[in-house]
């Protein structure tokens, strides 16, 4: 059987949260740092799309549900949520429940450790 990883791109953020975090601990290699990168490369690829990008910018402003998220990126329903779907497999977004509406808000750990690499990478190009 084939890696579903290998099938394309986007296949990893598929994978069910425990089989992602089991391919993280197969990485060999100085583990630490190995393991940081194969992070940060599913948070980039989390946030290398357009409409999740203005996403996260809509939720650096304040918590939102999926209603008030299409009607300010004039996108559906359908479009929204498979976005919202990504980024929280990858941790960038919580849900929360608020009465009879699920609300999104960032995740400030994993946008932490985002901030911190490509922080430290512009400082680095300067």
């Amino acid at each position: 059987m084939t890696d579903p990883s290998s099938r394309h791109p986007g296949a990893a953020l598929d994978a069910p949260p425990a089989r992602r975090r089991a391919r993280a601990r197969r990485v060999r290699g100085p583990s630490a740092a190995r393991r940081d990168a194969v992070v940060l490369g599913r948070l980039l690829r989390a946030v290398a799309h357009p409409l999740r990008l203005q996403i996260i910018d809509l939720l650096l402003e304040h918590d939102l549900h999926v209603t008030a998220l299409c009607e300010r990126l004039r996108a559906p329903q359908a479009v929204v949520s498979q976005q919202l779907r990504i980024l929280r497999l990858t941790g960038l977004v919580e849900p929360h429940r608020d009465g009879g509406f699920v609300r999104y808000r960032l995740a400030p750990r994993q946008l932490r450790t985002l901030a911190r690499h490509v922080g430290r990478w512009g400082a680095t190009a300067l």
